[in-house]
């Protein structure tokens, strides 16, 4: 295998100063709705999981990354970016791409899987690490926060697709409807596989101990949030990972969840995200003032003026 060296990396570097815009969203839209709320504290750890089942997916974090040594420190730096991607203004947006698109570039090599070589800029892995954080973001946002109707869910995936040329992919690659996510899904998880850099993560996952944190509540509300991911994961995966718990641990942490999340959500001033992933609590804090701003400005605004703009955000945009 033409192996890369792990070499410890560094956090984003997002631009310094306040938010110039809206970013690719901006208020109103499902992709802020879903992504400011807490319930991202589960599908991080959700999203991890399902990735890393991925081969050359796994494989390139394996060789290329220091998340054997710092796991906690790749969950950040994933966090970050989608956060960034969903919620921060464009120069952030544009920046934060740039720097992933970098590091990708030198992740190469072959499969020990599959015999086949990767690289991690090809589009169907791009795509795939794209999908499941969006889908692990509607995942726990519906199961923690509240559900959506098919026509927010379908608005969620038309959001999906934008910008992400970004990323280094095409937005019509993105499945664009509840339907044609689950068709993807189908597709690809005959070729999930349970690889030695899988393992480490689950054993990552299984572990009780936080880094450097020392307060006994962060660490058990690590050990809530991973219960809590657990049914929110593919059974076939729960199956090949050996991450599955009895129907009452779920169901107890599920419930945790759902009160934790409904506390953080409606109070705008805290977020769960501050005492894990800290780049993501300032990214989500940034997008929850401009909320409110915007909110503030609507409630002064004539009902007309309100509707066309509402209809702008969600529609416009995705145009």
């Amino acid at each position: 295998m033409a192996a890369g060296t792990p070499t410890r990396r560094k956090p984003f570097k997002a631009p310094a100063g306040p938010r110039r815009d809206d970013g690719l969203f901006g208020p109103g839209t499902m992709a802020w709705r879903v992504w400011m709320s807490s319930s991202n504290l589960v599908a991080a750890y959700r999203s991890v999981i399902v990735q890393m089942v991925r081969t050359p997916v796994g494989t390139g974090v394996a060789e290329y990354s220091d998340y054997q040594r710092d796991p906690n420190g790749r969950l950040r730096r994933t966090g970050h970016f989608f956060a960034a991607f969903a919620l921060a203004d464009m120069r952030t947006v544009e920046a934060l791409s740039r720097q992933l698109h970098a590091l990708h570039k030198k992740v190469k090599g072959v499969d020990p899987t599959t015999g086949r070589p990767f690289a991690a800029l090809e589009h169907e892995h791009l795509l795939y690490v794209h999908v499941t954080g969006w889908h692990s973001a509607l995942t726990c946002f519906e199961r923690f926060n509240e559900p959506l109707t098919e026509a927010e869910r379908r608005q969620y995936w038309r959001e999906a697709a934008i910008g992400t040329e970004l990323i280094g992919f095409p937005g019509e690659l993105v499945p664009s409807t509840p339907d044609d996510v689950r068709a993807y899904f189908d597709e690809i998880n005959p070729s999930l596989a349970y690889s030695p850099a899988a393992m480490h993560v689950v054993e990552w996952f299984k572990q009780p101990r936080v880094d450097h944190w020392r307060d006994a509540h962060a660490i058990a509300g690590v050990q809530v949030i991973k219960a809590a991911a657990i049914p929110t994961l593919p059974r076939a995966i729960q199956r090949m990972t050996g991450l599955e718990q009895s129907p009452v641990r779920s169901a107890a942490a599920t419930a945790a969840m759902k009160g934790l999340v409904g506390v953080l959500d409606r109070r705008p001033a805290v977020h769960g995200f501050r005492f894990i992933m800290p780049e993501t609590h300032e990214v989500v804090m940034s997008a929850r003032r401009r909320q409110a701003e915007w909110e503030r400005q609507q409630a002064d605004r004539p009902l007309a003026a309100r509707t066309l703009q509402l209809v702008g955000n969600r529609f416009g945009r995705a145009g």
